[in-house]
């Protein structure tokens, strides 16, 4: 029976450093704008708000992960995750804060506009598993979903 590699504290500690760093340089964007060349809008302040949401339930989630292993705070978190990521996907999307026809034309912006909108479908179908996960409750320990291959048995072979 094999169990799905499950992250530790080591790798909860560096996401939330890197949500804080990230969450830093989103609100230094006055000073990096310009070295974007005019690709990252004014319009990026319209959507620091859910930039800073999402970072901020990241940031804390990540920490709370690092120090508990029970596993419904683990699905709460994971649902919380799912939640502040739909909706920042969706606030990206609508407003989309860039300029890449700069780099490559206006099809580039086309394009790109539609990778976010996938992106916010995707975020909204991860929510919707993280729902049902959350309903469903924790699994017991050394309960899995997975069924051995067809023929397999785990007895002894008959002599």
């Amino acid at each position: 029976m094999s169990r799905r590699h499950q992250p530790g504290a080591l790798h909860h500690a560096i996401s939330a450093a890197v949500c804080l760093l990230l969450l830093v340089l989103a609100h230094l964007w006055p000073l990096w704008q310009p070295l974007t060349g005019g690709v990252v809008t004014p319009e990026w302040a319209s959507v620091l708000w859910a930039v800073e949401l999402s970072l901020l339930v990241q940031l804390a989630g990540h920490v709370a992960l690092a120090v508990s292993h029970v596993e419904s705070v683990k699905l709460l978190i994971e649902w919380c995750f799912s939640l502040v990521g739909l909706v920042g996907a969706v606030v990206m999307a609508s407003v989309f804060p860039f300029d890449f026809s700069r780099v490559g034309g206006p099809w580039l912006d086309v394009v790109l506009r539609s990778v976010a909108v996938l992106g916010a479908v995707g975020a909204g179908i991860r929510l919707l598993f993280h729902c049902v996960l959350l309903l469903l409750g924790p699994r017991p320990p050394g309960h899995t979903t997975a069924r051995p291959p067809f023929g397999v048995t785990g007895q002894p072979p008959a002599h």
